[in-house]
């Protein structure tokens, strides 16, 4: 699966001429190069979006991941391992969101000595107005949907390279 040449540049945010900045001579970046710009990109994007509704990104991806979760609950452990994070960080990340209101913690009603962490109503609904909102800025970008596809395939296709 190959990508028109205007839809690559579109994906990999760079300009004509091959460099992403006007003052920095990049030459052609390499696959992994771009996929670094294009994280940066897309997270600053995903940052603009999130703290205009309140909420952190990183916060925002905890609530994602208990959103897809069975139950709309999930472990701090299996949080961790979903969004490759410390368990540390993970319960600054949980305190912030329970005090928040957005989360609630208890004890697994199966294995007492684990907690579980379970989405609030509030905290879905904060979930999907920051999705109904990322959806916007994607439909904004105006890709067609034959590039969309073809960007989806491709990246489907990374994605498997690297997450293994």
């Amino acid at each position: 699966m190959t990508l028109d040449h205007d839809t690559a540049r579109v994906a990999a945010g760079v300009r004509g001429d091959g460099a992403w900045e006007p003052d920095i001579a990049t030459g052609e970046p390499s696959l992994v190069s771009k996929v670094v710009r294009l994280n940066l990109l897309v997270t600053r994007a995903l940052e603009d979006v999130t703290t205009k509704l309140g909420i952190s990104l990183a916060d925002h991806l905890v609530l994602g991941v208990l959103r897809r979760s069975p139950d709309e609950h999930a472990t701090p452990t299996r949080i961790c391992e979903v969004l490759r994070r410390t368990t540390g960080g993970m319960t600054l990340t949980i305190d912030r969101l329970e005090k928040a209101g957005w989360i609630t913690r208890s004890a697994d009603p199966t294995d007492r000595r684990r907690i579980l962490v379970t989405l609030t109503d509030a905290g879905r609904d904060l979930a999907i107005a920051v999705n109904e909102e990322l959806h916007r800025w994607e439909d904004h970008l105006g890709l067609p949907s034959r590039s969309r596809e073809r960007i989806d395939t491709a990246l489907d296709a990374l994605l498997l390279l690297f997450d293994h």
